[in-house]
């Protein structure tokens, strides 16, 4: 299901990408989001996740979302199967000079949709101690911070969880 709204300075649409093009462009900001983190992603086997999109966030247990405004590709985030009734939240990413423009809150009320959708009762994600736009964003939504629940050898690494409501 895409979500498309219209204005006069800009047109927006948050989409599942299906095709090799979208998927190319999920790709390249995949590989920014990595780039803008500071830190090689080797340890979680982000190499192949490149290779093989949408992969691990395949429909209908994941789901990956691309954000475009005027037809370029801004933004993106992706869910993925954890355990029965519990997803993760991945790659939250929106280009540098698109944030602060309440685009991260349109992904992720989107993705706690979708997660929804899919049965899960819970959300998990991690993130880096260094990254507090990040945090603020999760906390506003609710997330908690937890134990770690999956391996990350980085310093400062923080876990969160969010119980999912009713509501969509």
């Amino acid at each position: 299901m895409a979500e498309t709204t219209t204005g006069k300075e800009n047109f927006m649409d948050l989409f599942i990408p299906e095709t090799r093009e979208d998927l190319e462009e999920v790709k390249q900001l995949f590989l920014q989001y990595e780039k803008s983190t500071g830190v090689n992603l080797c340890f979680q086997g982000f190499q192949e996740e490149l290779d093989h999109l949408p992969g691990k966030y395949r429909e209908p247990e994941g789901v990956l979302l691309l954000l475009k405004i005027c037809g370029k590709a801004v933004g993106c985030c992706a869910l993925r199967p954890l355990e029965e009734k519990v997803c993760e939240l991945k790659r939250l990413y929106i280009m540098e000079e698109h944030q602060g423009k309440g685009l991260s809150r349109i992904l992720m009320e989107r993705i706690l949709k979708e997660a929804r959708v899919r049965g899960y009762e819970k959300i998990r994600l991690d993130t880096l101690s260094v990254m507090k736009p990040a945090i603020h964003l999760y906390q506003s939504y609710g997330f908690q911070e937890i134990s770690a629940y999956i391996y990350n050898p980085l310093p400062g690494a923080l876990y969160f969880e969010k119980v999912l409501g009713e509501e969509i």
